[in-house]
């Protein structure tokens, strides 16, 4: 007999939905009013290009590795959906609860089929 899957994410998830649910429609609200999450990014994620480990050998003295890791002055919108927000403010890993749901599908599947037999 095939065991039933753990799924802790999804119980997680289903422990957290009525909390997730009313930020979710907070967030959506903000986008209809057109108010944006900002927020200030790395200096390095500002500038890629010029914190690459090639360009910080060749300009050591041009830019302190100290700075790479400071806050930028700029707000900066963030492209994250609703869904990666709340994933992130809950601690949900997506990727693990997506192969829960797959799991969960395939158990389902195999006792239909043995309840077939």
């Amino acid at each position: 007999m095939t065991e039933q899957p753990a799924t802790p994410e999804l119980d997680k998830i289903k422990a957290i939905s009525d909390h997730s649910q009313a930020i979710g429609e907070f967030l959506e609200w903000c986008q209809e009013e057109h108010l944006i999450l900002a927020f200030y990014p790395l200096v390095r994620e500002m500038y890629p290009e010029r914190y690459t480990d090639e360009e910080l050998s060749k300009r050591q003295n041009e830019w302190r590795r100290d700075n790479m890791d400071e806050r930028s002055e700029n707000l900066q919108p963030t492209n994250k959906g609703t869904l990666a927000l709340l994933a992130k403010f809950f601690d949900i890993d997506q990727a693990k609860a997506e192969r829960e749901r797959e799991a969960v599908l395939e158990y389902v599947r195999t006792m239909q089929e043995v309840n077939q037999t």
